[in-house]
């Protein structure tokens, strides 16, 4: 999976390949494996990558209403208070009846291209006038995104990288394009950023803080106090912090509080 996000819009790219990607690298990634015998924690599924992506939301939202686009995909809209969110599936979508008694589920049915299934979902979010925003109803937010549809361009062949584009509501065009290189960067990790651009303009920026998330191991503490997001490693010590008062948050470099680690 793969985010572009700016300002009130995020797309969401799942890219999901037949067969595990990484076949060799288990070894030297311990995340893949329980501590205690090594075993396998994914249950050999790898060589079977379950080809469906979702996203969920309570069921105690105010109000949530699907429109069915032509082509069978859908928009689904959410109402809590004065906060409206719109979520465009890439392709057809259907309803889990398991879950439906706990969490009301939206799920992308991946579309096969190419010998790998994409998929993915355009999210915008709005408020109303009633608390600053522009929209003067929940009715009129749905008029506004019904009439907004993503440009998609399936990868194949040569040219795998699945792309999106989309304009909101406030006419800036957030394009958004699939990095296709699984390579580990010098921590051993896969940095799964895509490329994106604004208005058409490259948007290069930080990216978001990476939380470890230490399956089998204490957590990392995460805190906010004052619009200020701080990460704490429990194992070194080290704080990230991110401000968060500003119209886009600023990133600090990780400042280590423990010397002796």
């Amino acid at each position: 999976m793969q985010v572009a996000h700016h300002k009130n819009t995020a797309i969401v790219m799942f890219n999901i390949t037949d067969t595990d990607p990484w076949p060799n690298s288990a070894p030297d990634r311990p995340d893949f494996f329980y501590t205690s015998g090594r075993t396998i924690r994914r249950s050999n599924h790898a060589s079977n990558l379950r080809k469906e992506c979702g996203i969920r939301y309570p069921a105690t939202m105010d109000q949530a209403n699907e429109v069915v686009n032509p082509d069978g995909t859908k928009w689904l809209f959410l109402n809590e208070g004065n906060t409206y969110i719109g979520i465009r599936s890439l392709t057809t979508a259907n309803v889990q009846a398991d879950d439906a008694n706990v969490w009301k589920a939206f799920y992308a049915t991946a579309v096969l291209h190419g010998g790998r299934s994409q998929t993915g979902f355009v999210v915008e979010i709005g408020t109303s006038t009633r608390s600053g925003g522009k929209f003067a109803s929940f009715d009129a937010f749905k008029a506004n995104l019904s009439a907004r549809n993503p440009t998609v361009a399936w990868g194949s062949g040569s040219t795998p990288s699945l792309q999106v584009e989309y304009t909101n509501s406030d006419n800036i065009t957030l394009k958004t394009e699939y990095d296709t290189n699984l390579a580990t960067d010098a921590e051993g990790k896969v940095r799964m950023i895509p490329n994106v651009w604004v208005n058409g303009v490259a948007n290069i920026s930080d990216p978001w803080p990476d939380i470890d998330a230490r399956l089998d191991e204490t957590h990392p503490l995460v805190t906010m106090v004052n619009k200020v997001l701080t990460i704490t490693d429990p194992v070194t010590g080290e704080e990230a912090k991110i401000d968060w008062s500003g119209n886009l948050p600023i990133i600090s470099q990780p400042v280590s509080t423990n010397a002796s680690l």
